[in-house]
């Protein structure tokens, strides 16, 4: 394919919306004829300007007809002849037949601009973007919202998988720990709990199994218990589908003597608001 071949190929687009200089577009139509891809995609530029067309056409003032007849009703259609006689040759004044209509157009826009026939208020459409436009507008928009969503809950996801890869190695190394030992009981509203507990890690660890959920608008909270009725809140957790829940106790153990459960309103409490259903002691 020679390069000047290929140089039209690239007009289709400039053809269609009547962009080519005369010479450059009596070449392209030349080329029309033994090119059946430039023709079918011309085809389809054409179609698909003319739908663009329409969807911004502006329907004329509805006084336009009108003002322009009027205007012709008074307004000479041909300017005189000139005088063959006129020694000096000079031209008759220039038709005013332009200027009339123009004038005539300019007042019934302005006229229906500010009102209709029935009073109402019709504002001329504003220039602005065109059909094709405000669509990649409106996508790109789309676009930027669903790739910000996406980034959102990427970030959530991976923060979700940082957050249980942490309370996984700190189950494990409370679990595997040297001088770890457990303490097992049953709860007062059902299912059973051991607390394992590591003073080398300085960390407890709650594993519960078959307990009930707690009551709507509550969640199980974990204290550290220690003498003269002092609590010291150690963090929430609610259990899954099949009663099981595993929570590593927040804060420090310190002179707790005890582990104790109570049922708090969601969110959790900073003193116990209801009777422990569960106490384990952590000295006999």
């Amino acid at each position: 394919m020679s390069e000047t071949v290929a140089s039209l190929h690239l007009l289709t687009g400039a053809y269609a919306v009547n962009a080519l200089d005369p010479a450059e577009r009596a070449e392209f139509e030349a080329h029309l004829d033994d090119c059946a891809e430039c023709s079918a995609e011309v085809r389809g530029l054409l179609e698909t300007t003319a739908r663009l067309a329409s969807a911004e056409a502006v329907v004329p003032p509805a006084r336009l007809k009108a003002a322009v007849l009027a205007q012709i009703a008074t307004t000479r259609q041909l300017a005189p002849l000139a005088d063959p006689g006129d020694s000096t040759g000079s031209a008759s004044p220039a038709d005013p037949v332009a200027p009339a209509v123009a004038a005539a157009v300019s007042t019934a826009t302005a006229q229906d601009q500010a009102r209709s026939e029935d009073g109402v208020v019709v504002p001329m459409r504003r220039a602005g973007w065109g059909w094709a436009q405000r669509s990649l507008a409106v996508a790109a928009a789309f676009l930027a919202v669903v790739a910000i969503g996406l980034s959102t809950l990427l970030a959530q996801a991976n923060h979700k998988t940082s957050q249980l890869d942490a309370t996984q190695q700190a189950v494990t190394r409370v679990l595997t720990a040297a001088d770890a030992h457990s303490l097992t009981g049953t709860l007062v509203d059902g299912g059973r709990a051991t607390v394992v507990v590591s003073a080398s890690q300085g960390a407890s660890v709650f594993l519960g199994t078959d307990l009930n959920p707690a009551p709507s608008g509550h969640t199980y909270e974990l204290w550290y218990m220690g003498a003269g009725g002092t609590a010291v809140p150690a963090g929430t957790f609610t259990p899954d589908a099949t009663g099981h829940a595993t929570e590593v106790l927040t804060g420090s153990i310190g002179s707790a003597s005890a582990i104790g459960v109570t049922v708090e309103p969601d969110g959790g409490s900073q003193r116990p608001t209801t009777s422990p259903v569960l106490a384990l002691k952590l000295t006999a």
